[in-house]
C-alpha cells in the first residue's frame, strides 16, 4: 500500500459514520483461526472474510487482508479467492468514492467467476456493479445489472436473494422519485417474504412500501401499509422496527395536518426509544414533537422539546466523537502489532522500508487522534456556551410570554379599531349607494340597460346619476371618475352628485355642455380651488330626448369620451368630449364645454365608461387597455344587456385573476 492511500484512508477515519472499530468475538476467532491454518486456499477464504467484515468500519484492515488474501491466491492460483479478493477490492473503492476503480476491480471478479461458472458469485458481482452505479445516481444502470443479478438468483432458486434484490430495486426507483415503479418491486418481495415467513424482513418491505406511498403524498394508503408492518416487528419482537413505524405514522399525519394524532403517535414512539436507548430515533421524534406544538401555537412545549432534540443532538455528537478517538487508538495498537508481526518476516532491507513507513503512518495517526482530540474539547466548550444559552433562554421565557400577551392585546386592539372602521366604511357604502339612481328608476327611463358598478375599495370615487321629465321624454344620464378611490373618491363623488341635483332641480338647467360648465365653478368654489386642492372628476353626460318622433342625443364630456353603437349600419363610433376635467387646479376660465349632437335609431347603444377598466393590469402588469375594451363594446353591441354586462365581468376577472383591482371601474349602457 502506497503513502498517499494510507494517507486518505487515515483521513477517511475523520468522516465516517459507522462504527470505525470494533473487537468482535467473530473476528477474533477468524484472526486465531488464520495463525493456525496450514491450507493457503482456507487462509485465502479467510483473509477475504476478514477484510469485507472490516470494509465498512476500518478500512485500512480491510485493504491490508485483501492484499494479502489477493497475492496468496495468486500465488497458489486459487481463482475463487482472486474473484473474492478483487471484490473486496472493489467496494472498498466505491466506498472511497473511486467508482472507476471499484466497476474495473468488479469486472475482473465477474470475468473469473464467469469463467469458473460461479454463478451466486457472478450474481453477487452484479449486485456490486449496480450498487456502483447506483452511487452515481445512474439508475437506469443500477437497474439493469440489478436484473441480471435477479435472473441468476431465481435460476437458483435463492428466494431470500431474489426477495433481497427486489426490495433493493425498489428502493432505487423510490430515490428517482419512480413511486409506481417503486410499490411494484417491494409487492413482488412481499409475495417472497411472507413465503419464507420472516416476519422482521416483511415488516421491512411492508415499511418500504408506506414510505413510497407516503412520498407519493398518498398518506391514507401509507397509513394501512404502515400499519400492516407493525404486528410482523411485534412477532419479531424488534423493539426499534415497532418505535421506527410510529415515528414514521407520526410524520405522515404531521404531513396530512392532523397534529393530535402525530403528537400521539411521537410520544409513543419516544416512550420505546427511550426504553430502550434508541437515541438517533428519540431524536428526530423530539424534532417532530417540537414541530407539531409549533403547529398548535403552543411555544412552550414547542420548545421544551426542541430543546431535547437539541441535547440529545449535542450527547450524540460528543458520544461519537470519543468513540472515535477510541477507535482510532485501538486501531493504533492493532495495526502497530499487526505489522510488527510482518517486520518480523522480512529482511534487512524490507524491514527499514517498513519502518519508515510505519512510523510515517503512526504519526499522522497521533496527528489525527491530537485533531480529533481538540476538536472534541471544542465541542465540549460550544455545547457548555448553548447550555448557558438555554438557561438565558429560560430566564427570558416569561418575560417573551408578557410582551406575547402585550402583542396580542395591542393586535386585538388594532382588530378592534379596524373592525369599526371598516363599519364605518360600510355604513358610508349604504349612504353612497342610497344617492345612486335606484334600478327600478334606471328601467321606468330606460328599459333595456346594464350597469357596472365596482368599487376598488369598500366605497367608490366613480358615480353615475339620472335625472328626467315627468313623461320621461327627456333624460339626463352621467357618468364621472372623481380624482382618488376608497373614502376620498367617495365624498368627492358625493359632492358631485349633490352638485348635479342642484344645477338640474334648482337651476332648472338641462343642456350638457352648460351643465358641465356651472359644475366645474361651483366644484371650484365648494373645494376653495384657488391655488392647492387639485380634486376634481372626468364626466360625461348625455340628455336623450324625444322629438318629433325621434331620439336626439345630446352629449358633453370632460376628458371623456362615449361610444355609440350604430345598429342599422353596424358601426361603432366614438364621440370625444372636451380636454378638459371638472374643478382641479388648471384654470381655464375661457375654455368651454361643447355638445355633440347625433340622432339614434331603434338598438342602437350608447356606453359610458370611465378608465378603470383599461388601466386594470394582470400578473404581468399589462394593462387592459382602452383598445381592448372598445373592441370588447362593438365585438358584443349586438347581444342582449344580460349578456353583455356578463361577457364584460368575465373579461375582467380573467384578466386580473389574482391580482389586487387598481381603481374603481364603470360602465353604463343604453339601448334605445
Amino acid at each position: 500500500m502506497n503513502f498517499f492511500r494510507i494517507l486518505f484512508l487515515s483521513l477517511l477515519f475523520l468522516v465516517n459514520k459507522q462504527t470505525l472499530f470494533a473487537q468482535t468475538d467473530f473476528r477474533d476467532q477468524l484472526r486465531i483461526r488464520l495463525e493456525q491454518e496450514k491450507i493457503d486456499s482456507n487462509k485465502v477464504n479467510i483473509m477475504n472474510e476478514l477484510a469485507f467484515n472490516y470494509i465498512f468500519s476500518i478500512p485500512d484492515s480491510a485493504i491490508r487482508y485483501a492484499d494479502l488474501g489477493l497475492r496468496l491466491a495468486e500465488k497458489i492460483k486459487f481463482k475463487h479467492g482472486i474473484a473474492d479478493a478483487l471484490n473486496n477490492i472493489g467496494i472498498l473503492h466505491r466506498a472511497e468514492g473511486s467508482y472507476k476503480s471499484a466497476i474495473e476491480y468488479h469486472l475482473k471478479a465477474l470475468a473469473i467467476n464467469e469463467a469458473i461458472n460461479d454463478k451466486l458469485g457472478v450474481a453477487n458481482n452484479y449486485i456490486n456493479i449496480g450498487l456502483v452505479y447506483y452511487a452515481q445516481e445512474n439508475a437506469a444502470k443500477a437497474i439493469e445489472y440489478y436484473y441480471k443479478c435477479l435472473k441468476i438468483k431465481e435460476e437458483l432458486n435463492d428466494k431470500e436473494g431474489v426477495a433481497n434484490a427486489l426490495n433493493d430495486m425498489g428502493n432505487i426507483y423510490v430515490n428517482v422519485k419512480n413511486y409506481e415503479k417503486a410499490l411494484e418491486f417491494y409487492k413482488n418481495a412481499l409475495k417472497i417474504r411472507y413465503e419464507l415467513n420472516d416476519p422482521r424482513k416483511t415488516a421491512w418491505t411492508i415499511k418500504s412500501m408506506g414510505m413510497a406511498l407516503s412520498h407519493q403524498k398518498n398518506y391514507e394508503e401509507a397509513l394501512k401499509y404502515l400499519d400492516q408492518a407493525l404486528p410482523f416487528y411485534e412477532q419479531a419482537q424488534d423493539q426499534h422496527g415497532i418505535a421506527e413505524i410510529f415515528n414514521l405514522m407520526a410524520n405522515v399525519f404531521f404531513s396530512k395536518n392532523e397534529t393530535l394524532k402525530s403528537i400521539f403517535f411521537y410520544e409513543k414512539s419516544v416512550l420505546i426509544s427511550n426504553k430502550f436507548n434508541y437515541k438517533l430515533l428519540a431524536k428526530d421524534s423530539f424534532k417532530g414533537l417540537s414541530n407539531a406544538y409549533k403547529k398548535q401555537n403552543n411555544k412552550s412545549k414547542a420548545f421544551d422539546y426542541l430543546e431535547q432534540y437539541t441535547i440529545l443532538q449535542d450527547t450524540l455528537f460528543s458520544v461519537e466523537t470519543t468513540q472515535k478517538v477510541a477507535q482510532m487508538q485501538a486501531v493504533f495498537e492493532n495495526n502497530k502489532k499487526q505489522i510488527a508481526i510482518e517486520l518480523l518476516a522480512k529482511d534487512n532491507e524490507n524491514q527499514k522500508l517498513q519502518r519508515n513507513a510505519v512510523i510515517i503512518g503512526f504519526a499522522l495517526l497521533a496527528l489525527l487522534i491530537f485533531v480529533l482530540v481538540r476538536n472534541n474539547k471544542r465541542e465540549q466548550l460550544n455545547n457548555a456556551i448553548l447550555k448557558q444559552q438555554y438557561v438565558e433562554i429560560r430566564k427570558n421565557k416569561e418575560e417573551i410570554g408578557l410582551k406575547n400577551e402585550q402583542i396580542e392585546l395591542f393586535n386585538k386592539s388594532l382588530e378592534e379599531k379596524n373592525r369599526k372602521m371598516t363599519d364605518s366604511i360600510r355604513y358610508a357604502q349604504t349612504i353612497q349607494q342610497s344617492i345612486l339612481p335606484r334600478e327600478e328608476e334606471l328601467k321606468q327611463v330606460f328599459e333595456d340597460y346594464f350597469a357596472i358598478y365596482l368599487p376598488r375599495d369598500i366605497v367608490s370615487g366613480d358615480f353615475y346619476w339620472l335625472d328626467h321629465s315627468p313623461d320621461y321624454n327627456m333624460a339626463l344620464i352621467a357618468l364621472a371618475d372623481c380624482t382618488g378611490h376608497g373614502v376620498p373618491g367617495a365624498l368627492m363623488s358625493m359632492i358631485g352628485g349633490s352638485t348635479l341635483d342642484e344645477i338640474a332641480h334648482t337651476e332648472k338647467v338641462f343642456d350638457p355642455a352648460l351643465i358641465l360648465d356651472k359644475l366645474n365653478v361651483k366644484i371650484r368654489q365648494v373645494l376653495k380651488q384657488d391655488s392647492k386642492a387639485s380634486d376634481g372628476m372626468d364626466i360625461a353626460i348625455c340628455k336623450i330626448e324625444r322629438i318629433d318622433g325621434k331620439n336626439l342625443l345630446t352629449f358633453a364630456g370632460a376628458k371623456r369620451a362615449i361610444y355609440h353603437f350604430d345598429a342599422f349600419n353596424h358601426e361603432f363610433n366614438e364621440i370625444k368630449g372636451t380636454k378638459k376635467s371638472i374643478g382641479g387646479l388648471r384654470k381655464e376660465e375661457n375654455k368651454t364645454f361643447v355638445n355633440v349632437e347625433i340622432y339614434l335609431q331603434k338598438d342602437d347603444v350608447i356606453y359610458l365608461t370611465t378608465d378603470g377598466m383599461a388601466d386594470q393590469t394582470n400578473d404581468k402588469k399589462e394593462k387592459f387597455s382602452s383598445q381592448k375594451v372598445k373592441s370588447l363594446l362593438f365585438e358584443n353591441a349586438h347581444l342582449k344587456m344580460s349578456e353583455q354586462k356578463q361577457i364584460f365581468m368575465t373579461a375582467i376577472k380573467a384578466h386580473m385573476k389574482d391580482e389586487e383591482q387598481r381603481d374603481d371601474i364603470s360602465i353604463l349602457a343604453i339601448k334605445i
